[in-house]
């Protein structure tokens, strides 16, 4: 393997990227023939003094300079010596968009704390892929407590169909806390639920991800329910959570503490006073049971929508695997609310006798004689 010296690595690094600014490539271009980016290997070969280096690309007027420039910069791991001048492009809001997030991205990798706070008001930007370099930065920089991370993404992001760093960054934070954290989180994010827009499945996805991870389950019931709600009434699609045999039915399975305090919950509110519409939660309730439901099945009077509800999530419940052991169970463990069940009919041979079907056609055409539209009416 060639070992070029310092002055040879450099005059190779300017060669490569004066050959793309000429050539119009940018630093996402891919290296034929096997499409590899460069900015990977331009890692491996760093000037001595970045600062220099890098400052006549960052001076051009040129697009594709400052992009080359900057992308190097972040790729480089920054130099305090540059960051007056990438605060700059950071916050120039007509500058390319690329060109802004790299150079939060070589501020922060100089962990330059008070040049990189004086960029907090971007948090407001109106550009999405902005403020996700930035959250990522703040994330890394600050390690902030959940009220402080989801204060910075209040109000969701500001273009629905475009999903960037901005959502990544939603959902990662999440992975960084601890069992002691968890408690607080879940309950900031329950508090501020309504003011996430639509980085409210971010959030949950990173939220409910880390507590599988460390078998946390002293999550709210009412924000279990609360998500419940928004999944079934088509404001929060999210399949990793809310599928049969997901994240959450996992959380729910493995805890029967927490399936208990799910179900109190439900039927201490339903009919009553947050008057939940019942039939949005039988599919995520029957999809998360386990036999450990009947345990928790109320012994006293209940109200009429109590008893719809439990009567229609054993029902989905059973017919998930309806055998005559399991009816048998079901009817002996809740006769009040199985009494309707019953095995399903067996399914009809489906299966067409061609030959015999064509016997039948030639029948119908016969009996008709050789008026057409008496053999219509016979084979119809």
């Amino acid at each position: 393997m060639t070992i070029f010296s310092q002055e040879q690595n450099e005059k190779l690094i300017s060669a490569v990227l004066d050959d793309a600014i000429e050539k119009d490539r940018l630093p996402w271009w891919q290296i034929p023939p096997r499409g590899e980016y460069p900015l990977p290997f331009l890692s491996k070969h760093q000037p001595k003094d970045k600062a220099a280096f890098l400052r006549p690309y960052l001076e051009s007027k040129d697009i594709i300079s400052l992009q080359w420039g900057t992308a190097c910069a972040a790729e480089w791991g920054g130099a305090r010596e540059l960051n007056s001048t990438l605060s700059q492009f950071a916050q120039d809001t007509s500058q390319n968009v690329a060109i802004r997030g790299w150079a939060i991205d070589a501020i922060a990798a100089t962990k330059d704390l008070q040049t990189a706070r004086s960029l907090y008001k971007l948090f407001n930007d109106k550009e999405d892929q902005v403020r996700g370099h930035l959250l990522r930065a703040y994330r890394r920089l600050e390690s902030p407590s959940p009220s402080d991370f989801i204060a910075k993404i209040r109000g969701g992001s500001h273009n629905p169909n475009l999903f960037c760093l901005l959502q990544s960054e939603s959902e990662e934070f999440w992975q960084t806390l601890g069992q002691s954290q968890l408690a607080k989180a879940f309950q900031v994010v329950m508090t501020e639920f309504d003011r996430l827009g639509d980085l409210k499945r971010n959030v949950i996805q990173g939220l409910f991800r880390r507590a599988d991870e460390l078998c946390f389950s002293y999550i709210p019931p009412e924000f279990i329910v609360t998500c419940w709600l928004e999944r079934e009434t088509g404001n929060l699609s999210n399949d990793q959570i809310f599928t049969e045999g997901g994240i959450l039915d996992h959380i729910l399975q493995q805890s029967q503490q927490l399936l208990q305090s799910v179900w109190q919950h439900l039927l201490s509110n339903v009919g009553g006073g947050k008057n939940y519409d019942w039939f949005h939660l039988v599919r995520p309730l029957a999809s998360c049971c386990t036999d450990h439901v009947f345990s928790l099945l109320p012994s006293g009077n209940i109200n009429r929508y109590q008893s719809l509800l439990i009567t229609r999530v054993l029902g989905q419940y059973f017919y998930k695997e309806p055998t005559a052991e399991r009816l048998v169970v079901f009817q002996s463990s809740a006769p009040s609310f199985t009494y309707n069940l019953a095995l399903p009919r067996p399914k009809k041979d489906s299966s067409i006798d061609l030959l015999e079907e064509k016997k039948q056609l030639i029948d119908a055409l016969k009996s008709g004689g050789n008026n057409p539209i008496s053999q219509t009416w016979y084979v119809l």
